[in-house]
């Protein structure tokens, strides 16, 4: 039985939070409207389901966009102080918004935000097609948007690409909080794809490419393709995001140090120097092709709250 995704690492109260519940045990509106927009719509939806599942395997497309220019920009503004990192946080919302909206218009749900990278699923009919489309709007809109002068400094953002369409797993695991994680054999391959196409290139694995004609694949790119051009999208391959769902204990998906700060309401972009670690753990493709995404989700969730006990004793 996999252990109860609510627990805490050190045997106390659920991570719902009694001071900001309602009598049903939700998280009020005026919470719930704060924290809803820092959680994928995917965890939303797994979270409102009340369901302790920790592990989903879904058949769709993922799309992994990598911008580079923000580090530069970023160094560069850094001089200017809390100016500076207004400035910085205006210009990557205004850049992520254009770039999320035409995700979303094409079916995509963000994922993962990673640094200056972005992790979109497609799912439902024709999800190959309207993934890359989005890939190809998203790519053709940076170069307005990604042509950039703030506060003297020029920078011209650029985004590699990669594409993968298959079987994904995804797993909601962890005990101070829940969170989703997206790993195993699908995501391996589209991070390869990603890794493989240079500044400006989008790189769709064998399998997306199989999905689209012919004339819109180009030339072999290591274990992928380049796409030479965005494919038409079926008018009734997708349907419009259902209103988010208020039974999710929105909560429980936030990490406990981030809690406080994101319910402040009030939090000025800042510059400040701090000390950022880096897990990297393996295995995780060869734990679910030869034990299954049963028991992976299992150890995956035991590391996690290993790591969150860790931090969350240390105020991480």
């Amino acid at each position: 039985m996999a252990p109860d995704a609510s627990a805490r690492p050190d045997g106390g109260q659920p991570a719902t939070d009694p001071d900001t519940a309602d009598s049903a045990g939700r998280p009020d509106r005026d919470v719930h409207e704060l924290l809803a927009p820092y959680l994928p719509r995917l965890s939303i939806d797994w979270l409102a389901s009340r369901s302790d599942t920790t592990y989903r395997v879904e058949t769709g497309t993922v799309v992994f966009v990598d911008i580079s220019g923000f580090t530069k920009l970023s160094e560069g503004l850094a001089k200017h102080g809390k100016v500076g990192a207004e400035e910085l946080t205006a210009t990557i919302g205004t850049c992520f918004v254009a770039l999320l909206d035409l995700a979303v218009a094409y079916g995509g749900r963000l994922l993962k935000f990673g640094g200056d990278a972005l992790l979109l699923y497609f799912s439902g009919d024709a999800h190959e097609v309207r993934g890359c489309r989005a890939a190809v709007e998203m790519r053709r809109a940076l170069r307005t948007v990604g042509r950039l002068t703030v506060l003297g400094q020029k920078v011209q953002l650029r985004m590699s690409v990669g594409v993968h369409s298959g079987e994904f797993h995804f797993f909601m695991v962890g005990g101070s909080h829940r969170e989703l994680m997206v790993t195993g054999p699908g995501a391996s391959t589209t991070v390869t794809m990603e890794g493989t196409a240079d500044a400006g290139q989008i790189v769709v694995s064998p399998a997306t490419a199989s999905a689209l004609r012919p004339g819109l694949v180009g030339e072999a790119k290591g274990p992928g393709f380049l796409l030479k051009r965005a494919p038409e999208v079926p008018a009734d391959s997708f349907v419009p995001f259902e209103e988010i769902d208020r039974r999710a204990d929105v909560v429980s998906g936030i990490p406990v140090a981030l809690r406080d700060t994101l319910l402040a309401r009030h939090q000025d972009p800042e510059h400040r120097r701090v000390t950022v670690a880096f897990i990297h753990f393996d295995g995780t493709d060869d734990l679910v092709a030869e034990h299954g995404a049963a028991e992976a989700a299992d150890q995956l969730d035991e590391l996690v709250r290993c790591v969150q006990a860790a931090a969350d004793r240390n105020q991480v």
